[in-house]
């Protein structure tokens, strides 16, 4: 187990840091990436920010389910409990439309931008979560339509520090993490590591397996553990490397056929960055990076009808991809109101899959991007910023894009901000070349997704009490979409079923750019309160209204309403603590089929052993009121023939206690 090795030795070199130094906590590393989010907040986006003591708090497992319960206005609905595929959505968009970042490495998969890659990151790694909301395009490229989320990873200090924890839940989980942080010199240093698995709990309804689907827990087993190692030349000028590997067992959960289906995962995240500071009015920084995202597919079926013997489908199938790049960006400060940045993204990607038939596959993109800021001085509190982007694509698909955005501070008490853009999509590699012999085929002649969006936001703040509430517009232009046609070269005909059913004879599922323009509108309304006796609460909620031009049907899997109340009462002088979140999800299709309209309770406690808290118990109830609900619509096969749809239902009530040691 590399990430339990990756903690011992961790430990083992904190007493040696220890005597380094006893200097603050470094909170910035480098100065244009780390403070990327905010600058651009300050100009008119949204961002939500999620402390490491909130998730730790929470008591979550895995990422996902911190950005569910903690991220106002960010749905996320975790197919079959932790580690495992999300919906997800923001601002009316779909899952495709976010783009998912580690330590500012874009991790979305190009394979399939419909699988999200929040299956193999534990929560204890995590620093701080940044997710901005709305088209970012401008800085962030391809897919972010709708919003950003970046995971930031345990950071450099100059004083150490460190935590081990151990863990178990009523899905016989079973957890270990930890990390240390320290330096000696000019010298930075974080090692951390964690392991994470369990057998699961069973993901579909009884009345939904079939009797060859004899697979009836979803497990997971996932070791994590990452490297930084940091030199400051000067003040000014600082180099980081980082290194993150990850080794991953997940279930691949179907009520149909399956004895046995994992994906075996190995995923490694390879950056390193120089950042300067050359003058008070230029800084720069320049980023390398490498991601390997390797994953090898097991699947074992049973007979039908069931007898006792079994068949290979897939034994050691390969499908992953390797994407490297380059990005540099400058910021130069030319007079006090006045800021330009600048910079270029290089970005190549190959992939391949055995398992749908995706022939090797590379991509490249360079994308030159500049933007301008300025400071007014005639109104207090007014910031406007103009930048463009062109993405030039090998073959065909090169994309321009523009963002103005603005913020006004109105007074002590109330302030506006606002923004205007376009964003894209480029089609991934299963759109465009998939080819599944019995029921998918890809289409190399899509076009890539082009929106345009429009934001507007009015907020307030007060000594304990803030508030926002915003308007949102997108129009998408030539949405990507499933279409299931008639396969002419097939014997026979599609029978009764017609071609509604994928996985009917003579028909087959493929790829089109739709005609007419989706459009996605609604609102947000956001308020914290910060309360007396250290309790704090923020409620979100999100209207939306995302459909293709013409017709009355929201798109799949993009609830119409959410909302989410985050509860936390933590007293610095008393022993122990706790939280509640609600979560509530309106109504959502998938398939055609209506689900959703649910609430699911999530109670956490933790209590300090010691007087200084560096000891601590922590637990997590989840889904305090068992509610028995659905995160999506699949489709399966019946042994007697035929297919059917089924509900992948969410984790029913759970409880995880952990114990954690902070030095």
């Amino acid at each position: 187990m590399s990430a339990i090795a990756m903690i011992a030795l961790a430990a083992a070199a904190s007493p040696a840091l220890a005597q380094a130094t006893d200097r603050d906590t470094v909170q910035i590393w480098g100065h244009l990436e780390e403070t990327q989010a905010e600058d651009i907040a300050d100009y008119g986006s949204q961002l939500e920010v999620i402390t490491a003591e909130q998730i730790k708090n929470g008591g979550y497992e895995d990422a996902s389910q911190a950005l569910q319960n903690l991220v106002p206005g960010l749905y996320v609905a975790p197919k079959n409990g932790p580690f495992d595929y999300v919906n997800a959505s923001l601002l009316g968009g779909r899952r495709v439309d976010i783009i998912w970042l580690v330590d500012g490495v874009r991790i979305s998969n190009r394979l399939y931008t419909t699988t999200t890659p929040l299956d193999s990151i534990p929560a204890h790694m995590i620093d701080k979560i940044e997710v901005l909301k709305g088209g970012q395009s401008l800085f962030y490229g391809t897919s972010a339509i709708s919003g950003v989320v970046n995971i930031i990873t345990k950071g450099f200090s100059n004083d150490t520090k460190g935590e081990l924890s151990l863990g178990a839940g009523s899905d016989e989980e079973r957890q270990i993490n930890g990390y240390v942080s320290g330096s000696i010199g000019n010298h930075h240093l974080v090692a951390y590591g964690s392991h994470d698995e369990a057998k699961g709990f069973q993901p579909f309804r009884d009345s939904d397996y079939q009797p060859s689907g004899t697979d009836r827990h979803r497990g997971y087993d996932v070791d994590t553990f990452g490297l930084k190692y940091g030199y400051e030349f000067s003040d000014s000028m600082k180099a980081s490397v980082n290194y993150q590997h990850t080794d991953a067992d997940v279930d691949f959960a179907q009520p149909f056929l399956v004895y046995r289906e994992q994906n075996r995962r190995k995923e490694d995240i390879l950056s390193a960055k120089l950042d300067w500071d050359v003058n008070d009015q230029f800084s720069l920084y320049v980023k390398g990076y490498y991601h390997w995202w390797h994953t090898h597919y097991d699947e074992l079926d049973n007979h039908v009808p069931p007898d006792g013997s079994t068949d290979i489908v897939y034994d050691n199938a390969f499908w992953g991809f390797d994407d490297y790049g380059v990005n540099v960006l400058g910021q130069y400060k030319l007079s006090p109101n006045w800021t330009l940045l600048g910079g270029v993204d290089y970005q190549n990607y190959n992939g391949e899959d055995q398992v749908f038939l995706i022939s090797h596959q590379t991509e490249y993109v360079v994308a030159p991007f500049a933007q301008v800021r300025y400071d007014a001085p005639v109104l207090k509190g007014l910031r406007l910023a103009a930048g463009v982007r062109h993405n030039a694509v090998k073959g065909d698909g090169d994309a321009t894009v523009y963002n103005v955005s603005g913020d006004l501070q109105i007074n002590d008490y109330l302030h506006a901000r606002g923004q205007v853009g376009t964003s894209f999509r480029l089609p991934d590699a299963y759109e465009l070349f998939v080819v599944d012999p019995c029921c998918e085929q890809g289409n190399p002649n899509l076009k890539g997704e082009e929106s345009t969006n429009y934001e507007l936001g009015l907020g307030g703040q007060g000594s304990w009490f803030s508030w926002e509430l915003t308007g949102f517009r997108r129009k998408i232009k030539d949405l990507i979409q499933i279409i299931t046609l008639v396969d002419t070269r097939a014997v026979g005909s599609p029978g009764n079923y017609g071609c509604s059913d994928d996985l009917v004879r003579g028909c087959y599922d493929t790829f089109d750019n739709n005609g007419s323009p989706v459009t996605a509108e609604g609102g947000e309304l956001t308020m914290t309160a910060q309360l007396p006796n250290a309790i704090s609460a923020t409620f979100d909620w999100t209207h939306s209204k995302t459909e293709v031009d013409g017709t009355s049907g929201q798109i799949a899997d993009t609830p119409k309403d959410t909302a989410k109340l985050i509860f936390d009462w933590s007293p610095a002088d008393m022993p122990f603590g706790g939280g509640l979140t609600v979560n509530y999800v309106g109504d959502t299709v998938g398939r055609g089929v209506s689900y959703g309209n649910y609430t699911v309770l999530d109670l956490n406690a933790r209590w300090y052993l010691t007087g200084d808290r560096k000891q601590r118990l922590n637990l997590r109830v989840e889904n305090i009121t068992d509610e028995d609900y659905v995160t999506g619509i699949g489709r399966g096969t019946l042994d007697a023939g035929g297919s059917y749809l089924y509900d992948n239902l969410g984790r029913g009530r759970s409880v995880f206690v952990n114990y954690t040691v902070a030095f």
